[in-house]
C-alpha cells in the first residue's frame, strides 16, 4: 500500500524516474486525460487588434513586468500553450492570414502549419546560431517591414529562451551545447552546481538582451505593437496539482508561470494592412533539416 508519505518522499527524490510520473501526471490532470491540444483557457491572439506583434519566447509576466521599461501600456493575458508548439496550434490552426509576415527563430510554425491548415503570406526562419545572433533577427524584421508595409508584422525572438548568454552564465553555466543537452535535467536531479537563484538570474540577464533589440525594433515600427509571448517558463518553482519542482517549459503544464503573459501595447501612427495571397510556398528554401536542428536547439527534439 502507498501513502501520503510515500507521495512526500517521491515529491522530494531527485529521481528521473519519479519526477517523470510526477509530470505526467500534472499534464493528464491540464489536458483532461490527453483531449486537449492547447490551453482553452488562453487568449487567440489573432481575435486582438494590432498591427504588429514582438512574441519574445519563454517570457514569463512576472520578470517582464519587473524589468520592462519600453514605453506603452502593459497588461497580463493568458497564453494558449506552455510551450511554443501549442502557441502555434492554439493561434495558428485553420487561420489563412495573408495580411500576416513572420518573421521567427523558431521552426514550429513550420513544422505544423500544413498539418493545422495554416496559411501567411511570408514566413522566415532565421538560422541565426540561436540564440548568439538576436541581433540578426531584429535585422531581419526591419528587412520586412520595408519590404511589406502593407502587411502585420510578427518578429518571434528565442530569448529569454535558454542556453543562457549573460554574464552570469558566463561564469556559473556549462557551455551553450551542454545547456542545450542536459541543462534542465542536471537541475532537477541536482547533478550540476547551480542554485535557483543562479538560474533565475540568468534568465533576467537574457531578458535584458533581448528588450534591447525589442526598444530598437519599436522604433522603426508602425502603428499598434504588442509586446507578448508564446509561453513563460518554471524557475524552480513547484508545480500543481502535484507540487513537485520543475523547470523548463513542459507542454500541456498549464500554471500560471507558464501561461501568464505580457501584453505590453504600444502605438505609434496609423498603418494600413492589405491582404495578399503568398506568391510561394511559405516554406519555400526551408528543408527539414532546417526544422530539426532548430527544434534540437531548443531543447525539444534530440
Amino acid at each position: 500500500m502507498y501513502g501520503i508519505s510515500h507521495l512526500r518522499d517521491a515529491i522530494q527524490s531527485p529521481n528521473p524516474f519519479y519526477h517523470l510520473c510526477m509530470r505526467e501526471m500534472n499534464k493528464m490532470y491540464f489536458s483532461r486525460m490527453g483531449y486537449r491540444d492547447y490551453n482553452p483557457e488562453g487568449i487567440n491572439v489573432f481575435d486582438e487588434k494590432w498591427d504588429n506583434m514582438i512574441i519574445l519566447d519563454s517570457c514569463r509576466y512576472d520578470v517582464f513586468e519587473e524589468e520592462n521599461s519600453l514605453p506603452g501600456t502593459l497588461k497580463k493575458r493568458t497564453s494558449r500553450g506552455s510551450m511554443s508548439e501549442e502557441f502555434v496550434v492554439g493561434n495558428f490552426t485553420g487561420k489563412t492570414l495573408h495580411d500576416l509576415v513572420y518573421i521567427s527563430g523558431n521552426s514550429w510554425y513550420a513544422r505544423r502549419c500544413r498539418s493545422i491548415n495554416a496559411e501567411v503570406h511570408h514566413y522566415s526562419l532565421i538560422d541565426s546560431e540561436y540564440p548568439e545572433k538576436t541581433e540578426e533577427i531584429t535585422e531581419k524584421a526591419k528587412e520586412a517591414i520595408d519590404s511589406y508595409p502593407n502587411k502585420r508584422i510578427m518578429v518571434h525572438y528565442m530569448l529569454p529562451h535558454f542556453p543562457y548568454i549573460g554574464e552570469t552564465a558566463k561564469e556559473h553555466f556549462p557551455s551553450i551545447d551542454t545547456q542545450r543537452k542536459r541543462l534542465f535535467a542536471d537541475l532537477r536531479s541536482g547533478s550540476v552546481d547551480i542554485t535557483d537563484e543562479q538560474l533565475q538570474r540568468a534568465y533576467r540577464e537574457n531578458l535584458r538582451i533581448v528588450l534591447r533589440e525589442v526598444s530598437e525594433l519599436l522604433d522603426a515600427l508602425s502603428g499598434k505593437t504588442v509586446v507578448t509571448a508564446d509561453h513563460g517558463e518554471l524557475l524552480g518553482e513547484r508545480t500543481f496539482p502535484v507540487p513537485y519542482q520543475e523547470y523548463s517549459h513542459p507542454k500541456r503544464m498549464y500554471v500560471p508561470k507558464l501561461v501568464e503573459v505580457p501584453w505590453l501595447v504600444h502605438e505609434s501612427g496609423e498603418k494600413r494592412i492589405e491582404p495578399e495571397p503568398p506568391a510561394e510556398d511559405n516554406l519555400s528554401g526551408i528543408t527539414h533539416d532546417d526544422v530539426r536542428n532548430n527544434l534540437r536547439d531548443l531543447g525539444y527534439i534530440r
